[in-house]
C-alpha cells in the first residue's frame, strides 16, 4: 500500500498495526496460519480472492488489512465491507495515485476504484 492511501486512510480506518505475517501482491497464501495474528494481505489477486475472502470470514486473525478493487463482475469488496468489524477507504481513480513504486511515482493509471479495508476479529 502505498503512503498517500495510507495518511489519507488513516481518518477512517486508523494506525496501521505492524504486520506479523504480510503478503506481495498476488502471493497471499489463505492456506497459512492466521490465528491471533496482525494481518497485511495487499491486493490477493481475483484468482485467489475467493479463498481469501472465505478466509477472513472465519475471523481467526486479530487485524487484517486488504486492497480489493471495485468490479461490478468482481463484488469482493462488498462481501468484505458486509463484515460487522470492517472499516474502508476509497482511492478513487483520478484523486489518487494507488499504484506507485518504492519512490512514490505512479507506476499504472487506476482505471477503478480501490478499496482499502481494514477487519479486526471480535
Amino acid at each position: 500500500m502505498n503512503n498517500e492511501v495510507i495518511e489519507q486512510a488513516r481518518d477512517t480506518i486508523g494506525d496501521i498495526e505492524p504486520a506479523d505475517i504480510g503478503y506481495q501482491n498476488l502471493k497471499c497464501n489463505a492456506d497459512d496460519d492466521w490465528k491471533d495474528k496482525v494481518i497485511h494481505v495487499g491486493y490477493p489477486g481475483i484468482k485467489n480472492l475467493p479463498k481469501t475472502v472465505n478466509k477472513i470470514k472465519e475471523m481467526e486473525f486479530k487485524t487484517l488489512y486488504i486492497a480489493v478493487p471495485d468490479l461490478e463482475c468482481e463484488p469482493w469488496h462488498q462481501e468484505l465491507c458486509k463484515i460487522k468489524t470492517a472499516t474502508w477507504f476509497a482511492a478513487e481513480p483520478k484523486k489518487l495515485n494507488f499504484w506507485v513504486d518504492s519512490t512514490g511515482r505512479k507506476i499504472h493509471e487506476s482505471m477503478v476504484t480501490w478499496w482499502f479495508i481494514k477487519i479486526v476479529a471480535e
